[in-house]
């Protein structure tokens, strides 16, 4: 990552960006289903054309397996590389959902109750405090809460934990110790009262995770979830096979127009002795595991005979909890973003859907309604103005429905 080509501006952007193409991968379709040659591609390409991405890697599933999967733009634009279905991206908050499932693996074995106080499990926040705001923002007396901080509440952000010390900030900070030390400060608000997405949440859930299971959390999640769903390219730590796979990220810059390749926030070279899993965004993935995992989400929590989690815990955690409290367009649901048609999506986009995303705009989407996953994955931080990560995802998602939505064999 830390290489003096990725640190300077592209030197002749406009024209790398013409250059790009592209790329359909031959797939066999579904028993039934029909593959659109190339129209998921096409759907991304002016997009690579007019500068908003330098490229993506776009994969559709059904309960059976893969439909569809398609390249286009560039993994690199300095050196004039394709994406590529191979390539590796950092999936960050997407990690959230493995988090999350890691849980309800426990709450099935009847060890964990959503609904029990989060000291139950980890008395360090038997004492929490909150702390009172004045009208020019200043902290005044702190006071205990109204009610008390509940596991569900970190799975839909609802719990006001303070994020004032970012995690993936200390890369070597134990997660024991950064979560007994968030313990020690006082909350924002109530819990229950308001939705504010943290990481934090996440974090207390990896570690309640460790707690129960008696494993380390990266252990419970490779053991538990990547092992069995063969999710070979999945990991905390990357290999140096790996990170040579690793799509550049880029941010776009408004002086001079362009992009500027990045690296912040991602140190996938330190050994894992000094690079602590986080719960909350620390994991690195490829579209075809990304898929299969989702798959595994779409078929109610099971893949291949093997049941990972019930088909309520993923009909639960699919499902908006977050009622009033979160005026986002999107609703969220347990460790997962929720959607629906009264928020000015596409017209196209179906209700119910439901996945995360992550902070350099990889994303899945699993669509229940019409038996689908949609996998996104490029490595974007910040957008010329007027756009975003949505720019994308919609025009993907609607070609997506438009070509496979209403397949039998998706069901």
């Amino acid at each position: 990552m830390k290489n003096s080509k990725r640190q300077r501006y592209a030197a002749a952007s406009c024209v790398l960006f013409g250059l790009m193409t592209l790329s359909v991968l031959p797939v066999a379709a579904h028993a039934g289903g029909t593959y659109h040659n190339g129209m998921l591609a096409q759907a991304v390409q002016p997009l690579v054309d007019d500068h908003t991405i330098a490229g993506a890697v776009l994969f559709v599933a059904g309960k059976n397996g893969i439909l569809a999967e398609e390249t286009v733009g560039k993994a690199n634009i300095e050196k004039q590389t394709p994406m590529s279905r191979d390539n590796m991206f950092w999936v960050a908050s997407e990690t959230k959902t493995f988090t999350t499932v890691a849980l309800m693996m426990l709450v099935d074995q009847g060890k964990i109750n959503i609904a029990d106080p989060v000291s139950k499990y980890l008395p360090e926040f038997a004492s929490l405090q909150v702390a009172q705001k004045q009208a020019d923002g200043t902290t005044s007396a702190l006071r205990a809460p109204v009610r008390p901080l509940l596991v569900e509440n970190l799975l839909n952000h609802t719990s006001s934990l303070n994020n004032d010390q970012p995690f993936r900030k200390h890369p070597g900070y134990a997660l024991k110790d950064y979560v007994a030390d968030l313990a020690k400060l006082p909350l924002t608000g109530d819990p229950d009262t308001k939705f504010w997405y943290s990481n934090a949440n996440f974090e207390v859930l990896g570690r309640i995770v460790e707690a129960v299971s008696g494993v380390p959390y990266a252990d419970f999640i490779s053991r538990n979830i990547i092992q069995p769903l063969g999710l070979t390219n999945t990991t905390f730590w990357p290999d140096a096979a790996q990170r040579a796979r690793l799509a550049t990220a880029y941010a776009y810059t408004h002086e001079p127009p362009g992009y500027k390749a990045v690296d912040e926030w991602v140190p996938v070279d330190l050994p894992k002795d000094q690079l602590t899993a986080d719960p909350a965004g620390g994991l690195f993935s490829n579209a075809e595991d990304i898929s299969r995992y989702a798959r595994m989400l779409l078929r109610g929590g099971e893949l291949d005979g093997h049941r990972y989690i019930a088909a309520a815990d993923v009909r639960l955690i699919g499902s908006t909890h977050t009622g009033d409290v979160n005026p986002q367009e999107h609703g969220y649901g347990y460790g997962m973003m929720t959607m629906s048609m009264d928020h000015g999506r596409d017209k196209l986009v179906a209700p119910g859907m439901f996945g995360h995303e992550g902070a350099w705009s990889t994303d899945f989407e699993i669509d229940p309604q019409d038996g689908l996953v949609f996998v996104t994955m490029m490595q974007q931080t910040r957008y010329a103005k007027g756009k975003s990560r949505n720019t994308v995802y919609r025009p993907f998602w609607n070609a997506a429905i438009a070509a496979f939505g209403h397949s039998v064999a998706n069901r």
